[in-house]
């Protein structure tokens, strides 16, 4: 079945967020953010992304896959998440989120023809 199985409506509101930590990027700034677990943990409940969004900081349930594979990390800039949402009937696998990427030169240049696309679940 496909995740979204009718017309959804979504709204979106223009944001200020942090680096996910479920972002590859949060690896090379997280020893210079905490000063205890405690406080570490609190940004991991807090401040995951997990949402529908254009733009911003990627969410993922498992693992961002630009973490190990160099070629992926060329797709610098999120250009849209659906993240799970029970009120809309989305759902990805068991509780996952979609995400779509895109290199920053071709956004600028309004080139969607090189989108790269990923999904993950719990």
């Amino acid at each position: 079945m496909f995740p979204i199985p009718q017309e959804v409506g979504l709204q979106f509101e223009i944001k200020i967020e942090p680096v996910s930590p479920t972002d590859y990027r949060y690896n090379d700034i997280e020893s210079d953010l905490f000063d205890d677990e405690e406080t570490e943990e609190i940004y991991w409940d807090e401040l995951t992304g997990e949402y529908h969004k254009m733009g911003g900081y990627v969410f993922f349930t498992q693992s961002d896959p630009r973490d190990y594979d160099e070629v992926l990390r060329a797709y610098d800039v999120l250009l849209l998440q659906f993240a799970m949402d029970d009120e809309a009937d989305i759902m990805f696998g068991d509780a996952g989120v979609a995400n779509f990427f895109i290199k920053e030169k071709d956004l600028r240049n309004l080139n969607f023809r090189d989108v790269l696309y990923n999904w993950d679940c719990c």
